[in-house]
Order: structure tokens, then sequence, then C-alpha cells
């Protein structure tokens, strides 16, 4: 991207994070591949939203978010241990079948919920380029651990220095 055109990036990003609610985006990144590669399925933290600008990809996408782990705080890959949190019970070995293809061409748009398994990879051995635009979530253990921290830190006896705590020393 050129300058100005970087410069109408930041404004329109800025303002699709404030109609959202959400804090300015967390990442755009541009995301490249060819040869047919691209991710295994996976899930996402952040609210993502992609636009196709070369080439093209296809995206499968599960309906609805993982019911093996409701509002992830990380990324995951299938394959990977699942976090602490996730219902082992649940977790899939492969791409759920009912997941919809969407094939991004330049321009296209595609968002893509906090929490939908998903893969991407190139459709043909072309180069392929998106920016990828996300949304981190701000969970309420977050917001209430911060709370509770600053009120915490207002006695002397939770400001006091926790020794051994984190070894023999």
């Amino acid at each position: 991207l050129q300058a100005p055109a970087l410069h109408r990036s930041r404004n329109w990003t800025r303002a699709l994070g404030e109609e959202l609610g959400e804090p300015p985006v967390g990442v755009t990144s541009f995301f490249a591949v060819r040869n047919r590669r691209g991710t295994p399925p996976h899930l996402d933290f952040n609210e993502n939203f992609t636009i196709q600008i070369r080439g093209s990809k296809r995206w499968r996408v599960a309906p609805g978010p993982a019911p093996f782990v409701p509002h992830p705080v990380t990324n995951w890959s299938l394959g990977d241990p699942p976090p602490h949190y996730a219902d082992s019970a649940r977790i899939p070995s492969e791409m759920p079948r009912e997941a919809k293809d969407y094939l991004l061409t330049q321009g296209s748009v595609l968002y893509v919920p906090r929490g939908f398994v998903h893969e991407v990879a190139s459709v043909d051995l072309q180069d392929s380029l998106s920016l990828n635009m996300s949304f981190p979530p701000t969970p309420w253990a977050t917001i209430l651990c911060t709370l509770l921290g600053t009120r915490l830190l207002t006695q002397p006896e939770f400001r006091e220095g926790l020794r051994g705590a984190f070894g023999s020393g």
C-alpha cells in the first residue's frame, strides 16, 4: 500500500472499530499464499475481517462458534493441544463436514467471527494476497481481574512481596 492508501486504511479500520464498539484494530496483517497452500483448520480468538487484494482464496468456515471452546481467549489449530478450558471430549479431529465454502476474489470481503473453525487455501498456483483486520475481545475475566487487582493494591498487606513462591530462593 502507498502512504495515502495506508492512511485511508487506518481511518477506515478505526471507523469500523468504533462502529462495532470495539477498540481500534488489534492486528492488521497481510496474508499471502500460493500453490494451493494455506492454513490448517483452526479458530481465532479475534473477530476477523479479510479483504482479498490479489488472486483468490478458498475459505471453509464451520457454522457457529466451536462448541468445544466457547469464547476462546487464544488461537487454536486442529492437532494442537486444546486450551485448558476446552471440553476435550468434543474436540474435532477434522474440519467439520457442514463447513461452508467461500471463494474470495479481488475485492471480496469476508467476516469470520471469533471462535469459528475455519481453514484457508489459495485456489491455484498464482499469488494470493489479502488484508486481514482483527479485533481482539476484552474478556470479562480481564476486566474483573484488573479491578480486583487495583482494589487489592490499596491494602498494604497485598503490596508486600511474596518470597519463595516461584522457587526455593
